[in-house]
């Protein structure tokens, strides 16, 4: 092998004996310390304006106080200094961590993803980190959950779909409920009724009448709001429900497939149409299907719920009701801050609608 270059030994050298290096690089100043992080008092000096209004505006407390325009220069300037907020510092100031806890129940369901994105990037706007744990539904583990969080340096909580008597447990100044309501806490809700109706007026606007419901087996609010709006649909048309045609799954995609299998392997009044209480179950459906022989959706229409990526590459695509998850994290996160700040929202219970996307999958029986 060739020897390696004088003067590329000298600096590997110097890099183990502290030795400074001639190769030192020094962005046009010499004295400049390259391991020094920059301060608001360097975003102050660059653009000669006073360090109290680069903090209001780093500090997210500029609205009302400083214009836009310069609140974007101040911006620009952090940004191209390199600037990083101390968070440890402004933490130890206020005597808080500056950090919020997002608890959700099975990570293994993408819908998730786009929650902890939304929550984690409006939190870092108003300067909070987000930490995201998870949970399953089983009423032990939310309780120890919930003891075990309390042990770290954790500020407020936004909890996903969690029972009432585990929410109990936290203070209600540092809560936010998703998905679930508790006198006195903060919620961010889905009107998942008026979303269920709207699914099923479809599939009746179609023609079918043999409507299943292949439910989740998780016992929250969310998901009996599903059950009652089903079968309040049943009422208002006059038809009897049939327990048969209400079945129960783990939420998964074997859950949806086996379930599937036995809704459509009942001998008399085979369902023509499936809601799903998601598209995780609408999958498994599709599954049970195609072993059955029969197709989506010329022998069976399938509906699901939260619009997930994957609701696209299945074929045929599948008709789903939609759930805004990005802003509900946003709006959980921005309302968990607000309290946490002593500027509450002053409506307890924030409401977001959902939309049915029409695809392939839901078509007139028969066809």
């Amino acid at each position: 092998m060739d020897a390696l270059p004088e003067v590329a030994i000298k600096n590997r050298n110097e890099m183990y004996t502290g030795q400074e290096s001639s190769l030192t690089p020094t962005m046009n100043n010499p004295d400049r310390n390259l391991f020094k992080k920059p301060t608001s008092a360097d975003v102050a000096r660059h653009l000669g304006i006073s360090q109290s209004t680069v903090s209001l505006v780093l500090n997210g407390k500029a609205e009302g106080r400083v214009s836009q325009e310069l609140q974007q220069a101040i911006w620009e300037a952090a940004r191209m200094l390199n600037y990083k907020p101390n968070r440890a510092a402004k933490a130890l100031r206020e005597g808080r961590a500056r950090t919020l806890a997002l608890v959700v129940p099975q990570l293994s369901n993408p819908f998730f993803a786009p929650v902890y994105q939304g929550a984690d990037q409006e939190a870092r706007k108003l300067g909070y980190d987000t930490i995201l744990v998870n949970y399953d539904h089983s009423m032990s583990t939310q309780e120890a959950l919930i003891e075990h969080l309390f042990s770290h340096d954790v500020d407020g909580y936004v909890l996903w779909d969690i029972s009432a008597r585990s929410s109990n447990l936290l203070d209600q100044g540092n809560v936010v409920l998703v998905e679930g309501r508790v006198d006195g806490f903060h919620s961010i809700m889905v009107d998942i009724p008026h979303g269920i109706q709207m699914a099923l007026q479809h599939l009746l606007a179609l023609g079918h009448s043999r409507i299943a419901h292949l439910a989740a087996t998780v016992e929250t609010e969310t998901f009996q709001a599903r059950t009652r709006a089903y079968q309040q649909f049943f009422a208002e048309q006059g038809w009897t429900l049939k327990p048969e045609w209400q079945v129960k799954a783990p939420f998964s995609l074997e859950g949806g497939k086996e379930g599937a299998l036995q809704l459509l392997s009942l001998p008399e009044e085979r369902p023509t149409a499936i809601l799903c209480d998601g598209d995780f179950l609408a999958v498994g459906v599709y599954k049970a299907a195609k072993q059955l022989g029969l197709r989506i959706p010329e022998d069976l229409s399938v509906i699901g719920v939260d619009n997930l990526e994957l609701s696209q590459y299945i074929e045929p695509e599948l008709t789903t009701l939609h759930i805004p998850a990005y802003q509900m994290g946003q709006a959980a996160a921005q309302q968990l801050i607000q309290l946490l700040e002593g500027q509450p929202r002053a409506e307890k219970v924030v409401w977001f609608q959902t939309e049915l996307i029409k695809r392939g999958s839901a078509a007139a029986p028969g066809q």
